[in-house]
């Protein structure tokens, strides 16, 4: 596990990006207990309850991250939340142009991606490690993100070495064109 304060009980273990928190165990116990409460009601309150929670988790990262209100959305899992990201980008954004994507990003996206590629028009561009490195430097992320990249797909925390990313990078990028994919929040910033 990676920690930025390891007494603390946060952090991120490696390759899967689980996110720790101090308490964490008692914590998740009560909400899954309250979970079961709810769903295990004879009552016909189970959709309206859950629908409610989710749209409260929704507001809470938005007003986190700072999004506009409408825009974030949840999803099963990161791979399914990429393929329909992608697949709803309209094709000027894509075609003819590159996908950046770092090499310590999660496999199951560039399984995907590579399989996209052809049928969308791009090029799958996998910015790679330096030799001995367990993560790509965000230095060298960048310094291929040019003005041909139609997405760049950056995760707050990678999957091989729990590395977190400036995601302020992005920001940087935007006065060249490109559309940014941030997949820590599940975000589009696609305009």
């Amino acid at each position: 596990m990676t920690s930025r304060d390891p007494s603390s009980g946060s952090g991120y273990f490696l390759y899967h990006s689980i996110g720790l928190f101090p308490d964490k165990s008692r914590r998740v116990s009560e909400a899954l207990s309250a979970l079961a409460t709810v769903w295990g009601t004879p009552d016909d309150a189970q959709w309206p309850t859950s629908l409610d929670l989710r749209a409260q988790f929704i507001e809470r990262w938005r007003q986190c991250i700072g999004a506009a209100r409408g825009t974030l959305t949840t999803a099963e899992n990161v791979t399914s939340a990429l393929y329909s990201l992608i697949g709803s980008l309209p094709e000027r954004h894509l075609a003819g142009r590159r996908l950046l994507i770092a090499a310590d990003c999660f496999p199951s996206l560039h399984f995907l991606l590579a399989g996209m590629a052809e049928r969308r028009h791009f090029t799958l561009d996998t910015v790679p490690l330096r030799a001995g490195e367990t993560w790509v430097r965000d230095e060298d992320f960048i310094a291929r993100w040019g003005p041909d990249v139609g997405v760049a797909l950056l995760t707050h925390v990678t999957s091989t070495a729990s590395h977190r990313c400036d995601l302020r990078l992005a920001a940087d990028r935007r006065d060249i064109g490109t559309r940014h994919a941030d997949l820590a929040f599940l975000r589009s910033t696609l305009t």
